[in-house]
């Protein structure tokens, strides 16, 4: 019987890891104030009450000491005058220097694409709260909680393989290193078996696909894909128009 080598437990290792930790994170994301919030958003959209809407946004913004208001007349045009009044990063940044991460229970870190990461802290009912407003924008965008979704993030490295799956999100988490031009055969071929509801992820990565699919000789379609929304990145029109050319859904920019 020939041994197992360690390279050949790399990815069996890998799916157990982001399996755990996907599975440890839907059970902590959901709880009272996922659900209080959810339901509180879909209640303002399905009734158009945008008067709810209003009054949770200028809450929060008083909450920033900015006397900042907004009504249902406020346009971004209104909303320029003030902008120095924003919160910049530089001073949201020497703010959480001076923060206590006593009794945080949570914390992370931004990509950096502006050029300034930074360190993010949470609580339960912040990450409650995130899910809550991430799973509502999706929601307005017909993919419904949990649907099959396909991810291209920085969570694998360059040596691993070129996806995984995490059944327990219903979701394929995509190599963002892998995009060699045998890697996008074999990753444009993954993509249509796995078929799926919502992609997401970086704007520059899901370009590149779609650059290599226009090139193609023969085009793939995707039957159940509802939506593209990208993020971290900045969406350049350009990239935009490439991936609903390719895809033939909308791109959003999260």
């Amino acid at each position: 019987m020939d041994s197992i080598k360690p390279i050949d437990l790399v990815p069996g290792l890998l799916v157990l890891k982001h399996t755990f930790q996907s599975g440890v994170l839907r059970l902590y994301r959901r709880g009272f104030w996922y659900f209080y919030y959810t339901a509180l958003f879909r209640f303002i959209d399905t009734n158009k009450r945008i008067d709810l809407l209003i009054r949770y946004v200028n809450k929060n913004l008083k909450q920033l000491n900015t006397t900042i208001h907004v009504s249902d007349e406020t346009t971004f045009a209104h909303l320029g005058a003030k902008m120095d009044e924003a919160l910049s990063k530089d001073l949201l940044k020497l703010k959480l220097s001076n923060y206590s991460s006593k009794n945080i229970l949570s914390r992370s870190n931004t990509s950096g694409s502006t050029g300034k990461p930074m360190t993010m802290y949470f609580n339960r009912k912040d990450i409650q709260k995130t899910y809550a407003i991430w799973d509502h924008y999706l929601w307005n965008n017909g993919v419904k909680r949990n649907e099959r979704r396909a991810r291209f993030s920085g969570r694998l490295g360059k040596n691993d393989p070129l996806y995984i799956d995490l059944p327990l999100l219903n979701l394929r988490l995509y190599n963002s290193y892998r995009v060699q031009e045998n890697d996008l055969a074999q990753l444009t071929r993954s993509l249509k078996e796995w078929d799926p509801v919502l992609i997401e992820g970086y704007p520059s990565m899901i370009s590149t696909i779609s650059k290599f699919l226009l090139q193609s000789e023969k085009r793939l379609t995707f039957g159940s894909l509802k939506v593209i929304s990208t993020t971290a990145e900045t969406l350049f029109e350009y990239d935009r128009n490439i991936i609903e050319s390719a895809f033939n859904v909308r791109v959003l920019n999260q």
